[in-house]
């Protein structure tokens, strides 16, 4: 974004002349605010599904899992959107959940039935009789040392020998068929989570559009 800094206007102009939309990332956002200031508008895209949005696809009955495990440093989790979203998967039953332990917990069950105890409350640590179930018939938490920053591990869920889900710091969830393949997975809080995405419009008022022309 840098680089193309002083071209950004001309190319704006011509975009919004195609009647095509201009969609910035929250850093490129930020330097063209800091650039241009009131010459043009940022609006957040709402056409991206949230982990609620994702989660309320989820048809009652489904199997399912929901991975909680603290963030990196850059990430922050959404306390009332998690908590939102728990609502939604128990039938309006409100669950308190460890925001604030290092590490949080595996939650499997179905949507619209009452959430289960965490099936792994530390999920950091590998654990070679969880692998040798979950690649049995039973469902489980795997955790491979690897080099795989920041804490060592890949972790991953896997259901009837499939692996559904990729379990990262933050929020993750999964929810599959019977044969364990996953119909919806979603994150929040990581970097697997679909960032912000920002629309950019010529300011509306008048003598704004006019400079930039």
């Amino acid at each position: 974004m840098r680089d193309v800094l002083l071209y950004v206007p001309a190319l704006i102009l011509t975009i919004e002349t195609a009647a095509r939309d201009v969609i910035v990332n929250p850093q490129a956002g930020r330097l063209l605010s800091e650039a241009y200031g009131p010459l043009f508008e940022t609006t957040i895209d709402r056409s991206e599904p949230s982990l609620g949005d994702s989660v309320r696809t989820v048809p009652a009955g489904t199997r399912y899992v929901m991975c909680l495990l603290k963030p990196a440093r850059e990430h922050v989790v959404d306390a009332d959107e998690l908590h939102a979203v728990v609502r939604m998967l128990t039938g309006g039953t409100d669950v308190p959940l460890p925001l604030d332990e290092h590490a949080g917990g595996c939650w499997p069950g179905r949507r619209s039935s009452r959430l289960s105890s965490p099936a792994h409350r530390r999920p950091f640590r590998a654990d070679r009789r969880s692998e040798r179930r979950a690649g049995r018939d039973s469902d489980g938490l795997v955790a491979r040392r690897g080099h795989h920053p920041p804490d060592g591990f890949r972790r991953m869920w896997i259901a009837r020998r499939q692996h559904t889900l990729i379990v990262e710091r933050g929020i993750s969830f999964a929810a599959f068929g019977t044969d364990g393949i996953p119909v919806v997975q979603a994150y929040d809080a990581n970097l697997f989570a679909k960032q912000p995405r920002y629309l950019v419009r010529t300011a509306s008022n008048p003598s704004f559009a006019d400079v930039l022309r």
